[in-house]
């Protein structure tokens, strides 16, 4: 069942409407998401520690384009980058070329 959240009826949960389904059980990321998400965690451990012995700030690419991290993924890598001093992470969107040739 469908309904639209209005003054009057009290709302619903999931952004005004309401479908029947208990979605307090869900994962925020599934595995494959998670996977991609500790990938680019290590990968970056990788980097920081190459780059501390260089004593160099540099900017790196860092995941290929098919490597994509999930909003809810992005945010938590973002914050394990930004825990580290002197560290940020930049997000931008990869060509439909870059797609491609990443595989």
């Amino acid at each position: 069942m469908f309904g639209f959240r209005s003054e009057m009826s009290g709302g619903f949960p999931y952004g005004g409407f309401d479908d029947g389904v208990d979605r307090s059980s869900f994962a925020d990321k599934s595995a494959a998401a998670q996977r991609r998400e500790d990938d680019a965690k290590s990968k970056y451990d990788e980097l920081k520690i190459a780059s501390e012995k260089g004593g160099v700030n540099v900017t790196t690419e860092l995941l290929k384009p098919a490597a994509h991290l999930t909003s809810s993924c992005w945010l938590s890598f973002n914050k394990y980058v930004k825990s580290h001093t002197a560290w940020s992470a930049k997000r931008r969107q990869a060509s439909e070329e870059e797609k491609r040739a990443s595989g």
